[in-house]
């Protein structure tokens, strides 16, 4: 068989299931990273069940040194918590559709809250390729 390369990639995908256990208010928590090279094509908030009081959600970037200024809401800014079965589209407010982090990065949540919660449960995700990145297409 011979081996082609070819130039093409699969998307990646990153999430963190997450509980109002999990976030402290008006801290931002790390969800997870992105390597070095990635570019975002996609991503959101999923709620699954909603927060039992006034509660927001900020998505974004907490940049490596050297990496770029940190943007605490750059993904989503500010979706509210308190409808269940709510989302926001990536980039609906901020527009980071095809960002360019050249050196990886976290990818942070930052939920505010007017009191404690004691229910409620979310899903962040991001879609990203890695530039750079190819997959070998054998044939014969």
């Amino acid at each position: 068989m011979a081996q082609v390369t070819d130039s093409r990639q699969r998307s990646l995908f990153a999430s963190a299931v997450l509980s109002y256990a999990d976030f402290t208010s008006g801290a931002a928590k790390d969800l997870f990273s992105l390597p070095a090279k990635s570019i975002l094509v996609d991503g959101g908030v999923e709620v699954y069940q909603s927060w039992d009081n006034t509660a927001t959600i900020d998505v974004g970037f907490d940049y490596p040194a050297g990496g770029g200024t940190d943007d605490p809401d750059g993904i989503v800014d500010g979706l509210s918590l308190a409808t269940a079965a709510g989302g926001a589209a990536f980039g609906a407010t901020a527009g980071k559709k095809g960002k360019y982090l050249p050196l990886g990065g976290m990818i942070t949540g930052t939920v505010t809250t007017s009191t404690a919660s004691t229910t409620g449960q979310l899903q962040v995700w991001v879609e990203y390729i890695v530039d750079g990145r190819t997959e070998a297409v054998y044939e014969d």
